[in-house]
């Protein structure tokens, strides 16, 4: 969202899930996004570890998602 205090989202040119993505890719994440209802719901990110993931990899992959995130937040405060 652009302003959580009013809803207002982002511009449709800036591709927010698009962009999660890709930055998941550079933080060694596959990431699953897309927009709910075309968009009208917002727009929503999913990383789906397998059932048997250790305690230690859940400690990386909290890691990567907010390396990804971290990126995210650089890449808006550029824009």
């Amino acid at each position: 969202m652009a302003d959580q205090q009013t809803k207002t989202k982002l511009p449709e040119q800036f591709q927010p899930t698009e962009k999660i993505r890709t930055h998941g890719l550079k933080n060694r994440l596959m990431i699953y996004s897309r927009k709910t209802a075309g968009g009208k719901n917002g727009d929503w990110f999913m990383a789906s570890p397998p059932l048997t993931i250790t305690q230690g990899e859940c400690d990386e992959l909290t890691d990567r998602l907010e390396a990804t995130s971290s990126d995210k937040q650089d890449e808006l405060s550029r824009t």
